[in-house]
């Protein structure tokens, strides 16, 4: 039975429940992150390249574990499996991305994706820059999921020993058996695993504890693990509803509406490569590629010389261009990315070099 609590306390708990900054208040959470691993040895040079990607998160700060860095500063500890496969035109990566509570060594996430480099022709020397930009692509995946898995709040309506209820339901996709993280503050308090779920509402018991209390209303809760993963993004409207009866007023819940916002998120293209101020000689193939948060109908890809005039450019659906270039001399390229709806992104603009 749900508990009856004095108009006083009500008013009270509303008061610290309603007001929509108790989202926006959240300080970002640290992930210590341990490394890119193949075969269960760490590879350093793939490793480099994941705190960067995450640098623009709105939830996490990634930063990398060393060997005197103890593990209990940091909300999660993460590491990335990552597997590669060489085909005759082009390099495919499967990655997973294990984010594991630091005192219990639960998981809190595991997400898997896939990357896939821009497309070669010929005999290959060196694997590793197409494995590179192959974990990129991963990356971005993860850095999306992540990002819509953390949008996914709620807060808790009801709770009575081990045994909580809170207001995501159906909506947000979650099924029973699936994983929530609950959060005092920005301090894990406790995990449950859902037990029963209707359209509005989902129960679930506590399966650990971090030490903390045990979860009361007005207790944040985020979907720690739930498979498969959601591809959208929700934004929060909360709307308190109270009932009187003698008096004695019914905290009947915090009904949360979710609308599907993936586009939420700043549109971004990103340069993957050549990197910025790189030489070619001339005559050679230059494997132009770029990847996004978003999905643009289309990109447009141009190439200027010194003076600012475009030489070349290429408009379609790809995200990889392909030139070579006979003059000596300074280029830049960009990349503009067009959704349907007739709107447009563009990227930062870099530099190369041809020479001899």
């Amino acid at each position: 039975m749900r508990k009856s609590l004095s108009i006083t306390v009500v008013i009270l708990i509303l008061f610290e429940l309603v007001p929509a900054s108790v989202y926006a208040s959240q300080n970002k959470l640290r992930v210590g992150f341990l490394g890119v691993f193949m075969e269960n040895k760490e590879e350093p040079s793939l490793s480099s390249m994941v705190s960067p990607m995450f640098s623009d998160s709105k939830f996490f700060v990634w930063e990398k574990i060393t060997k005197d860095t103890p593990t209990s500063i940091f909300w999660g500890v993460a590491r990335i499996d990552a597997k590669f496969q060489h085909n005759s035109n082009s390099v495919s990566g499967r990655f997973t991305l294990y984010i594991r509570e630091p005192s219990t060594n639960v998981d809190l996430f595991v997400l898997d994706a896939t990357g896939v480099s821009s497309t070669f022709s010929g005999m290959v020397v060196d694997w590793s820059p197409f494995e590179k930009e192959a974990l990129l692509n991963g990356l971005s995946v993860f850095s999306r999921r992540l990002e819509d898995l953390w949008r996914s709040n709620s807060i808790v309506i009801y709770s009575e020993g081990k045994v909580f209820e809170c207001d995501m339901g159906e909506l947000v996709g979650i099924v029973e058996g699936s994983h929530l993280s609950v959060f005092r503050d920005d301090r894990l308090i406790a995990k449950g695993k859902v037990t029963s779920l209707d359209q509005k509402k989902c129960r679930a018991e506590i399966i650990y504890s971090s030490g903390d209390k045990s979860p009361i209303m007005g207790d944040l809760v985020k979907i720690a693990y739930i498979p498969p993963a959601p591809e959208v993004s929700f934004v929060n409207q909360a709307n308190s509803v109270l009932s009187a009866i003698a008096g004695v007023a019914l905290l009947a819940g915090i009904v949360t509406l979710y609308n599907i916002a993936r586009a939420n998120a700043a549109p971004k293209i990103t340069l993957i490569a050549p990197t910025d101020g790189i030489e070619f000689k001339t005559g050679q193939k230059v494997n132009f590629s770029w990847l996004s948060n978003q999905d643009f109908q289309r990109y447009k890809i141009e190439i200027m010389d010194a003076t600012g005039n475009v030489i070349d450019e290429n408009d379609d659906s790809g995200t990889s261009y392909q030139a070579s270039f006979s003059s000596i001399g300074e280029y830049s390229w960009k990349v503009t990315g067009y959704t349907s709806n007739g709107t447009s992104v563009e990227s930062e603009t870099r530099t190369f070099y041809i020479v001899y």
